[in-house]
């Protein structure tokens, strides 16, 4: 018991001295690979609602590099879709025009 204790506080010190869970302050890890500032545009794009088409156009791009884009936003983010995408930009508050 002594042993696992000791594997889960790493500083070796007891219950008694660690901080109390409601005291504790849970951050949002930055991305281990942020997105460029073109992945920004196309997030921005996206989030407002915009097709693929949509976005290829205000941006001046081929369909593909949008969906390359996409592609790489949703593997920085983690996600599978869209609305996944959306919810985790904000809660990484990616999106600059939202509280």
């Amino acid at each position: 018991m002594i042993q696992l204790l000791a594997a889960f506080l790493q500083d070796g010190r007891g219950p008694e001295h660690q901080p109390e869970p409601s005291k504790q302050r849970l951050t949002v890890q930055p991305l281990l690979d942020p997105l460029s500032g073109r992945e920004l545009e196309v997030l921005h794009l996206m989030v407002q609602g915009n097709s693929n088409q949509e976005i290829a156009h205000a941006l001046v791009l081929s369909i593909d590099t949008v969906k390359s884009h996409l592609s790489s936003i949703f593997s920085k983010l983690g996600v599978h879709t869209r609305v996944q995408a959306v919810a985790r930009a904000r809660a990484l508050r990616l999106l600059s025009d939202e509280p």
